[in-house]
């Protein structure tokens, strides 16, 4: 049985099943950053490194507080969290030690070696674990009681997972809670728990991964209980494509299993945990094939869950969009190391450019609507409407006219240094307004690839990088319309002056990038406009209103005629227009 309804909280579709009596669910398919605002079930994973103190005897209050408060706020939100935490054994540990020592002779207590070290994890472990659960949850439970939410422990096994009854009930258990607005809090029962799997423990898991440490348990349950989201919280800022200590290490945005795995080496293990990157990046991948979102960060990062969850550039992002090999913020960089030479050249040499760029347009033709072929194909497959179909053609008159329109532009690259007013303040003092280029833009447009060459010479124009993302079903066309603008800036400045971005995500991370872009501008419906409006953080928007045209047909007019007119307006350039007569008010 299935049932699709709209929430009015938050602006999601949730879909339920009821398999054999169990009641799970799946509220979004998180594919980017901007789509995490909408994730409703989310697990948050805690780290040992993040949750003790660096000597590893006790618990880091001031981090688990923050992470309380966070989860929190999202709870009361309307979402259902869940927090899969470690730490019990080093909240255990610092008490057993002091036990420990009150046992020893004074010889004992009095020698230099620690005399504790060795039992540490052979022995110790498991009275740790058993004795520091007991208070890790108390100390849970109170913090959550100062935000009026009820908190209830679920300890877990291998065995759990492998055995299908066990796993039934623990998935009903845990979907009861979350439904009953109470925040699971899961650990894996270290006091019996063993550390090497059983022959037939590995053949259970066979459809999934082996449950060694917390990051295996969090990405088992968030695909048992259908979670939209799983953090994976640590003391690292994010996947790094080396060990974070060395010098060229680079952290990675955004991660893409089946693309990026070559990129990245693995160093030492946390000393204090029970995984490690490698184990992180295992269970991640393997969430993610679930259709789980998932993203590893810094849990010490001041209010890192909310940001992460508001979809800003935090931490590394997994998907399986294969991303384009330079990261978005190198793109940006070197848009504005292009823009800055740009604005050195000369009216002259940019206007070369802009007539090389039209002359391109004419000289590869046929490659441009080869590729723009392989577009309306897929869109045709896609279903895509008759009206964004002709949006999305391409054709021999349409080359020319650009062709034609790019060099009127070109004509106009004096443009830069011009004295549009002066105002003499007072003797020997003028005040000037002149025009200077902007830096770099990010223009966002939709599915119409006749923009492109457009939006470039306009950009190479006043002096500025460009930055473009233009519609998904434009891929080809806008790829080799993006080539071919590029080539027309050697040998004057650096083709990656100007650059397309590819995927939505790396849009979201670019609008996180402030110091580097200078304007954004979204060309498209209301709906994009307020979206990116949304996302951008301390970068000017050049929104828009509604961009309604309205159309008055004379008296004496063919009304028949008007109308035909009217269709084929909408139909091919797909504009929302009100028309008025004498007599009669219609929209179209």
């Amino acid at each position: 049985m299935s049932i699709l309804y709209r929430s009015s909280v938050l602006s999601w579709r949730r879909i339920l099943q009821h398999n054999q009596g169990i009641l799970s669910s799946r509220y979004v398919h998180i594919t980017s950053r901007n789509d995490m605002k909408d994730a409703r079930r989310i697990i948050v994973k805690l780290g040992t490194a993040l949750i003790t103190r660096e000597n590893e005897d006790g618990v880091a209050l001031g981090r688990l507080a923050s992470t309380v408060e966070q989860v929190s706020q999202l709870q009361n939100e309307g979402r259902q969290m869940l927090l899969v935490t470690s730490g019990a054994v080093a909240f255990g540990r610092q008490v057993l030690r002091k036990e420990a020592m009150m046992t020893m002779t004074m010889r004992k207590s009095l020698s230099p070696k620690d005399i504790l070290h060795n039992s540490r994890v052979a022995i110790q472990r498991q009275a740790c674990a058993a004795f520091g659960q007991k208070g890790l949850m108390s100390l849970y439970e109170r913090m959550f009681q100062q935000y009026n939410i009820g908190v209830a422990q679920v300890l877990v096994t291998k065995s759990d997972f492998y055995n299908a009854d066990s796993r039934k009930n623990l998935q009903a258990t845990l979907n009861e809670l979350l439904n009953l607005n109470i925040v699971p809090i899961l650990n894996t029962n270290d006091a019996v728990a063993s550390c090497t799997d059983t022959d037939d423990e590995v053949v259970a898991a066979r459809d999934g991964i082996v449950i060694n440490d917390n990051d295996s348990l969090a990405a088992r349950l968030a695909v048992l209980i259908s979670a939209d989201l799983l953090l994976i919280m640590s003391d690292v800022n994010g996947l790094y494509t080396g060990p974070p200590d060395l010098a060229n290490s680079r952290l990675l945005h955004t991660f893409c299993p089946k693309e990026d795995s070559q990129l990245i080496s693995f160093g030492a293990r946390s000393k204090v945990g029970t995984g490690g990157m490698e184990s992180k990046v295992k269970c991640a991948s393997w969430a993610l094939d679930h259709d789980v979102g998932v993203v590893i960060s810094n849990g010490q990062i001041d209010k890192g869950i909310l940001n992460i969850v508001n979809g800003q550039r935090i931490g590394t992002f997994f998907t399986n969009t294969s991303a384009q090999r330079t990261p978005v913020d190198v793109q940006a960089v070197k848009a504005r190391d292009g823009s800055r030479i740009l604005q050195q050249l000369s009216a002259e040499q940019r206007k070369t450019i802009i007539n090389k760029m039209a002359s391109n347009l004419i000289d590869h033709s046929k490659d441009i609507l080869r590729a723009n072929k392989r577009d309306l194909d897929e869109a045709a497959k896609e279903g895509l409407k008759p009206s964004l179909l002709n949006r999305l053609g391409l054709s021999e008159k349409k080359l020319k006219t650009l062709a034609v329109g790019l060099q009127q532009i070109a004509n106009k690259a004096n443009v830069l240094g011009q004295t549009i007013r002066q105002t003499r303040l007072a003797d020997g003092i003028m005040l000037k307004q002149i025009t200077t280029p902007i830096g770099v833009l990010l223009v966002i447009f939709e599915s119409r690839p006749d923009s492109l060459p457009q939006i470039a010479a306009l950009s190479i124009c006043s002096g500025n990088g460009l930055l473009l993302k233009g519609g998904s079903e434009a891929k080809y066309s806008n790829e080799i319309l993006t080539k071919l603008m590029q080539d027309a800036l050697e040998p004057f400045v650096p083709r990656e002056t100007i650059a397309l971005i590819n995927t939505r995500e790396q849009v979201s991370d670019l609008l996180q990038l402030g110091k580097y872009i200078d304007l954004v501008i979204p060309r498209g419906s209301n709906d994009l406009v307020r979206s990116v409006q949304k996302q951008s953080v301390q970068i000017p928007v050049l929104g828009h209103a509604e961009g309604i045209c309205h159309v008055f047909i004379d008296k004496d007019a063919n009304l028949d005629m008007a109308l035909r007119v009217g269709k084929w307006l909408t139909s091919s350039i797909l504009i929302f227009a009100e028309w008025f007569s004498s007599s009669t008010r219609f929209e179209m």
